[in-house]
This record gives structure tokens, C-alpha cells and sequence, in this order.
């Protein structure tokens, strides 16, 4: 495996026009204050991370991330998104608009929870044809001295965007700024931090748009439930997935959820952070699309804890469909364990670029593995679904990317067109004792690993949206990460578009 590294882009001053061009790092800029409309922002050196990105099929980008709000409270959060147009004729792309969509001080659940400020965190975004959709969990968070919130009262919620000429619309049926349409109001996620994933379930052309959200729910909190754990305190937890069907149609009228369970008692035994792979939230289950409507591949975490010094990481790889009776069907699945004993897997994620024609369905995975302290690994294949099992899929030159000596963690595969072979995976590397921290990108096609960003400061948890412009035959690969400005205390959310 070769390894170079590119230099990295300078920083974008908040003076420079706000362009973004091809293969340069931009520092999405942060409202502040108290604007035209009302809407509060918060101060102008609040960290923001955690961010995710989509490209529409007008070659739009969305970028949903969230930001710190410390000056209610240091534990609540608030979800922005940030839109950013094609210029066809330059080939680059404008700041648009920003949109603050999941504003703190909006409390869908009191008056049984009578919280003021609610955390709202972790959005994901997927491309619906020319539009976006965006989740997010609005959290009653126990660390705000609630005591009636200890297991974390939770609610979903979510707003699809769209561009019309130089106007971004925020579509929440007619909810004020700030707000989400809300597709599960009747849940905790004190640990498993209810992490959701948006899937595309059916985008005929002129609508209506459907999508699917999973995210986990909580019910077995054994670290502090004198009820459900035995004996008290044994970090045994359980944890469902459920599924949350949203659907808009061309009028922008957002129909009432259905919410379904797809699995019952997930486990998540002992550390939460095993062999220093952080992490505040569990299962994090990840979808990607397919080419036939109301179907989609699955994955996400679970963990036994057997007495040893490593608890045993399990990854389940599964194919959903609906069934013409209206039920949800797993037609197919794989889990990735070991024989040999106990391994730390976490953070699944999956990719997919849906193709009629070919009969088979292909998806790619990667995950984290380990069994030291900082010497995460990462675990990169291809599977194929053909109407019966799943099958591996051997890449060009090998069959994946591993690396076993340095630190990589947080890996997020990309799986584009077949012609020309499209496959790359993105992962987080820090090298504990020199400090950099990097992004690094893996291409199976000529199995070499390049170094996109790096940092001193620190930087990291990379997320990535694909898209294929058939008429200008044009590949587009957008990349979003977090990292502190140079000698700064606080992180930004960056973009590159490659």
C-alpha cells in the first residue's frame, strides 16, 4: 500500500468571498447573535462538529451539522444547516443560506418534561432528487439536573429543504424556525444517544418523496436502573431499532409518520468506549439505498461483555424490503465476529450507488476493529445481495483495506459507478506521539491511500456524499469533517468537493 499525502488548503478567511472551488478546504461560517428574522444563534466561537453532507441530483450541496449553545447550558447543542449552490457556468459552488432547524428552546414534550432548553444533535442528510432531508434527535438531557429525565426522554425529528431560484426552503409543515416535524416523540436514549440514519425509500419523478430514518431506542439501563439491571449497576444495556417512514409530496405537505421495530434487544454490555474508541453513542446503525423502492441495506453495532479484558464487538450487515402485506422483512443478513475471541468492533457504516438492470444489489461496508489501545484497524469489503443470501465481493487488487500498525478509526466507505470502478474509503488516523491528526482516503482502484487534511490542532470524523452527473458524465465527492482552528479552542465544520 502506497502512501502520499497533498498539501492541505488554506484556511478560508471570513472576509473571502463565499466560494467554495474543486479540491480546496473551505470553513463553513458560523451565524452569530441575533438576526433579521429573530432567530438567535448563539456566540461566535461556539464549537460546531458532528457534521454530515448530501448532494442533489442539481448538484447542490447540504451540509447539517451541530453547534454548542454554552452560554444556556455547556451540555445543550442545536442542529444548522448550511446550503451551498452549483454554479454551472464556474463549476464551483456559492454560500447560500443558512438555517438554524433544531433551535434549543423549543420543547415539543413539556409539560410532562418542563425543560426549557432540549439538546438537539447528531443530524444525518440524504439527497432526495432536487431535494434534502434532514434528522435529527432533540434530547432531555439528564445532565441538565432533570430528575425526572434520567433515562433521557427523546424525540425525532426532522425537515426537508429545497432550493427554488436563490430561496431556501425549510419545509416543516408551517412550524415555526427551529422546529422539526416529529416522526417519534415516545422514547429514551440516555446511551445509545438515539443516532439516526436517513435512507431514500421510493423517489418516483414528481413525488411523492418517501424516505426511511432508523435509530436506536433505549430500554435496558443497567449502569443505573436498580429495576432492570441484576445486580445493579452491571452496565448491561438493551437497546431496539426502529424505522421511521416520512413521505412529502409536491405540495411540501409532510404526512403523519408510521414508526415500526425491526429488532428487539440489541446488546451493549460494559465499556461504552472500549480500547479508547470513544464513543457517546451505541448501535449507530447506517443505511444505504438500493435500487428497488421501499428496500434497503442496514448496519449497526452490538457488544457482549464475557469477563475478559476485551468485550466481544459483533456487526450485523442486513437487507430490509417491504412485503406487499405492509411488514418489514429482513431478507437477508451477515454478522462479522470471531472465533479466535473477543475483538472491539465498532462504528459501521455502509455505501451504495443503486443501479437497475444488473439483478443484484451491491453494497459497501467498512468498520472498526481492535485489540490494543490505539491501533484501531479498519475492516473494508464489498457484499452482494441476489435475492437469497449475501455474497462477498473481491475488490480489483485485493480484498480490502486493512491497516494493522497505525491508528486509523472511524472509517466511512464511498461506493460509486462500476464504470470506471468507483470505491473509496475515508478514515480518521492520529499518531499518538507526533499529534497529527489526518484524513486519509483509500481507492481500491489503484490501492493507494492519500492524506487529504491534517492537523496539529486536532481534526477528524469525516463524512462523505457521491454523486454522478450523467449528462456532463462528471463524478462528485464532497467531504466534511471537524477541526480547531490553528491555536483555537473551538472546531469548525469543513468542505471539500473533489
Amino acid at each position: 500500500m502506497i502512501l502520499t499525502t497533498l498539501t492541505l488548503a488554506a484556511f478560508t478567511s471570513a472576509a473571502a468571498p463565499q466560494l467554495l472551488d474543486r479540491g480546496i478546504a473551505f470553513g463553513i461560517p458560523l451565524n452569530y447573535g441575533v438576526d433579521a428574522n429573530g432567530v438567535d444563534w448563539g456566540p461566535q466561537f461556539r464549537q460546531a462538529d458532528h457534521a454530515t453532507v448530501a448532494i442533489n441530483d442539481q448538484r447542490d450541496i447540504l451540509v447539517a451539522f451541530h453547534s454548542s449553545r454554552d452560554d444556556y447550558n455547556p451540555d445543550l447543542k442545536q442542529v444548522e444547516i448550511a446550503y451551498f449552490q452549483y454554479n454551472s457556468a464556474s463549476g464551483n459552488w456559492s454560500l447560500l443560506d443558512r438555517r438554524l432547524v433544531g433551535d434549543v428552546k423549543y420543547s415539543p414534550l413539556a409539560p410532562l418534561y418542563a425543560q426549557i432548553q432540549v439538546m438537539c444533535e447528531r443530524p444525518d442528510v440524504i439527497a432526495v432528487g432536487d431535494r434534502f432531508f434532514v434528522v435529527w434527535t432533540r434530547i432531555y438531557d439528564r445532565a441538565v439536573d432533570f430528575p425526572n429525565q434520567v433515562n433521557e426522554p427523546s424525540v425525532l425529528e426532522c425537515a426537508w429543504i429545497q432550493r427554488v431560484g436563490t430561496t431556501v426552503n425549510v419545509h416543516n409543515n408551517s412550524l415555526g424556525a427551529g422546529q422539526g416535524v416529529i416522526l417519534d416523540g415516545n422514547y429514551y436514549s440516555r446511551e445509545c444517544a438515539g443516532v439516526p440514519d436517513a435512507v431514500v425509500l421510493d423517489a418516483p419523478a414528481g413525488g411523492p418523496w418517501k424516505v426511511g430514518v432508523v435509530y436506536p431506542t433505549q430500554t435496558d439501563f443497567g449502569d443505573i436502573d436498580p429495576i432492570t439491571s441484576l445486580p445493579p449497576g452491571d452496565n448491561d444495556r438493551l437497546c431496539n431499532l426502529r424505522l421511521a417512514t416520512c413521505t412529502i409530496d409536491v405540495n411540501n405537505v409532510i404526512s403523519p409518520p408510521t414508526v415500526v421495530t425491526l429488532r428487539s434487544g440489541i446488546p451493549f454490555d460494559g465499556d461504552t468506549a472500549p480500547l479508547n474508541m470513544e464513543s457517546a453513542g451505541l448501535i449507530l446503525p447506517d443505511c444505504a439505498p438500493t435500487s428497488q423502492p421501499n428496500q434497503f441495506w442496514l448496519a449497526y453495532e452490538e457488544q457482549l461483555n464475557p469477563g475478559g479484558p476485551l468485550p466481544d464487538g459483533k456487526i450485523r450487515l442486513e437487507y430490509w424490503e417491504l412485503l406487499s402485506t405492509g411488514s418489514w422483512n429482513l431478507a437477508a443478513s451477515k454478522t462479522f465476529s470471531s472465533g479466535a475471541g473477543p475483538v472491539v468492533r465498532r462504528r459501521p457504516n455502509v455505501s451504495a450507488f443503486p443501479q437497475t438492470g444488473s439483478g443484484f444489489e451491491y453494497v459497501s461496508l467498512a468498520f472498526s476493529k481492535s485489540v490494543a489501545n490505539n491501533d484501531g484497524d479498519v475492516v473494508y469489503e464489498q457484499w452482494k445481495y441476489s435475492g437469497s443470501g449475501l455474497v462477498r465481493e473481491e475488490w480489483p487488487l485485493e480484498t480490502g483495506f486493512e491497516n494493522s500498525t497505525d491508528d486509523e478509526i472511524r472509517p466511512v466507505p464511498l461506493h460509486g459507478r462500476t464504470s470506471p470502478f468507483t470505491r473509496r474509503c475515508y478514515v480518521d488516523f492520529e499518531d499518538h506521539a507526533g499529534g497529527l491528526c489526518e484524513i486519509r482516503m483509500y481507492n481500491v482502484v489503484n490501492d493507494l491511500t492519500t492524506t487529504l487534511q491534517s492537523s496539529l490542532d486536532g481534526l477528524g470524523r469525516p463524512a462523505v456524499a457521491y454523486q454522478f452527473h450523467a449528462p456532463a458524465t462528471s463524478d462528485f465527492f464532497a467531504l466534511v469533517w471537524e477541526q480547531f482552528a490553528p491555536g483555537a479552542a473551538f472546531m469548525r465544520v469543513w468542505l471539500r468537493v473533489d
